[in-house]
């Protein structure tokens, strides 16, 4: 019914926040910080990061079973697994994009998992990870530019981002990635895919796109204030 301000016991930015049946709601943000809400308080857990390390994306397939991501100072991206005793550093491919002349490694912005609960993970110079129930792969996106968000429904991947103009990449099963960009769309840093290939994506000035039909459209709305 309505919305009310619960103390958390920390000032620092807080990016994402994941649920499980049931409870505890994980929440996660800078300084390395990882919440667990048990409906009543929220308790710091211990992690593998320090103050450089923030976390931008976090997926829960169960309380036992929750990953996180991120980058150390804006680049060299990690993950992160919580098996329900202890969370750890999960080694990601070496063929991850580097994000500058030095070599450091792209950061991550986002996680989400799969049917069979694999997670996928996007970040900038458009990485794309995909653990196959042993190690993470990198998966060729076909660009360069920066991937915010992914989510998945089905046999359906969807990841976007864009730099300048907006970029929106399919992957159907085990196929390529596609890109499916509308003419002229601007950044998008949202994208929610639901049942039978039905999904919307948001992004800046207000814009949102549906898609029906394997086809992304502007979705008609009121002028944003």
């Amino acid at each position: 019914g309505s919305w009310s301000r619960v103390a958390t016991g920390t000032t620092g930015d807080l990016w994402w926040i994941a649920t499980t049946a049931g409870g505890p709601t994980f929440v996660a943000g800078k300084s390395a910080s990882v919440l667990r809400y048990d409906g009543t308080s929220f308790t710091r857990m211990q992690t593998p990061g320090l103050a450089a390390h923030t976390i931008f994306g976090l997926w829960a397939k169960s309380a036992s079973d929750v990953w996180a991501v991120g980058s150390i100072s804006g680049r060299n991206g990690f993950v992160w697994h919580y098996d329900g005793a202890s969370w750890r550093d999960v080694p990601v491919p070496v063929s991850v994009p580097a994000a500058n002349s030095v070599n450091d490694s792209a950061g991550f912005f986002k996680v989400w998992g799969d049917s069979a609960g694999n997670p996928w993970v996007v970040g900038a110079q458009g990485a794309v990870l995909h653990y196959n129930g042993t190690a993470f792969e990198s998966v060729p996106s076909g660009t360069n530019q920066t991937l915010f968000t992914v989510h998945s429904g089905g046999d359906l991947v969807v990841a976007v981002g864009g730099s300048g103009t907006g970029v929106i990449l399919e992957r159907q099963g085990d196929s390529t990635f596609v890109d499916r960009t509308p003419a002229a769309a601007g950044l998008i840093q949202g994208v929610a895919v639901g049942a039978a290939g039905l999904a919307w994506a948001s992004g800046a000035g207000g814009i949102m796109y549906q898609r029906e039909s394997e086809q992304w459209t502007r979705a008609s709305s009121a002028p944003v204030p």
